[in-house]
């Protein structure tokens, strides 16, 4: 009796395992790669200690894209394509260090908060396989003893790509580093924080 439920078993057991649906594969993971700058950054006399913000949405790993479909406004994320963190947290990492880069030394000033605000951080899908990835952030600067705004400025920066997940993340990289030299140029052009 035993002899004949083993084939039964079996079978039933490889019956079982094909009905199981196959696990998708991983999804491929970017960051904003190495830092390209198309000139020398400039110096930043004032240490800041910086913080990226974001909506919700700008909180996770998507890769979004925005497509034409119902005007505009449907946003979606490719499936398979993610950044190793979320969109802040890259840019943060990318000019908080491009920050340091630019001091000397030895500053005896203060560091200021350089509080950031990313409103989009996206591709924008176009016709004949075009797109833009777009970027949309708000910069102030806070005093470090009254936390009063000392500066603030929009930044918006629009970069030609593929219309893929390959091209947004391209574009937006390179947007990104766009984003990064024109804040340095701005705090750059700040006055400097007074030595107490």
């Amino acid at each position: 009796m035993i002899h004949r439920l083993v084939p039964l078993l079996v079978a039933a057991a490889a019956a079982g395992c094909s009905v199981i649906p196959e696990r998708p594969p991983a999804p491929e993971l970017y960051d904003l790669g190495p830092a390209r700058a198309t000139r020398q950054a400039p110096a930043v006399a004032t240490p800041y200690f910086v913080t990226v913000e974001a909506p919700g949405w700008l909180q996770t790993s998507d890769i979004f894209y925005r497509s034409g479909a119902a005007g505009g406004a449907a946003l979606a994320r490719y499936r398979q394509h993610v950044w190793i963190a979320s969109p802040a947290a890259l840019l943060e990492a990318r000019l908080a260090s491009q920050l340091a880069g630019t001091l000397p030394a030895s500053s005896p000033a203060p560091a200021r908060r350089l509080v950031v605000t990313l409103e989009n951080f996206e591709q924008r899908l176009a016709p004949q396989d075009r797109s833009q990835a777009f970027i949309r952030a708000r910069a102030s600067v806070l005093d470090p003893r009254t936390r009063l705004i000392l500066a603030r400025r929009q930044f918006m920066l629009q970069e030609p790509a593929p219309a893929d997940a390959a091209g947004a993340v391209a574009g937006l990289s390179t947007a990104s580093d766009r984003l990064v030299m024109q804040m340095l140029d701005w705090l750059a052009s700040l006055p400097p924080e007074p030595v107490p």
